[in-house]
């Protein structure tokens, strides 16, 4: 038989027996730990944007400090280069300025251009000494050549610098005139002062 009495105290033990069971059925699910892997789970994306973020600085930072670094070396090459040249003997002030101007001359028929090359402009040629150091001088030459092929005007320059010792591009101006391109173009060479 049963415990329980009969009439509205069975009803609302059965109430209380419905209810307890509610309570242990919500106690069987863990809440809490769904929310604790859900907010572990966001802290996690947030931390992996952070680290993305940073990592992405990082190497652009990395490529930056490549780039310095190769601009480093390559002053570093050009130092020894130079530091080498200083003990050979390196090419005088005032050497024959005719040959120089005749291997000018010869690098743009040998490069195709269509006009010879002539004198460079006026004041070419000259020695200017630089103030910090007395024992080298500057010499440049300027020239602006027309010419319809833009290769050729390019392979002047190259054969130019190839021909004439220490001789440098020191600036570059290339605009189209008509059917023509025109090109102002600096060379320039450091020269040892006679008598160092």
């Amino acid at each position: 038989m049963s415990s329980f009495p009969a009439g509205s105290n069975t009803e609302d033990r059965r109430h209380e027996i419905v209810a307890m069971a509610a309570r242990t059925e919500r106690g069987n699910q863990p809440r809490h730990l769904l929310l604790i892997s859900l907010a572990l789970v966001v802290a996690a994306l947030v931390y992996l944007m952070i680290g993305w973020r940073a990592q992405a600085g990082a190497e652009q930072s990395l490529r930056e400090e490549k780039r310095n670094a190769e601009t480093v070396q390559n002053a570093l090459g050009t130092l020894r280069a130079l530091q080498a040249a200083g003990t050979s003997a390196g090419p005088k002030a005032n050497e024959s300025s005719a040959s120089i101007l005749s291997q000018f001359q010869r690098a743009g028929s040998d490069a195709g251009l269509k006009n010879p090359v002539t004198l460079p402009k006026s004041g070419s040629g000259r020695a200017s000494q630089t103030s910090s150091n007395k024992d080298v001088a500057k010499v440049t030459w300027v020239y602006t050549l027309k010419d319809p092929s833009l290769s050729a005007l390019w392979e002047f320059m190259k054969r130019a610098t190839e021909s004439v010792s220490g001789l440098e591009v020191y600036s570059v101006s290339l605009k189209p005139v008509g059917t023509d391109w025109e090109l102002t173009v600096e060379f320039c060479r450091w020269e040892r002062v006679e008598g160092t």
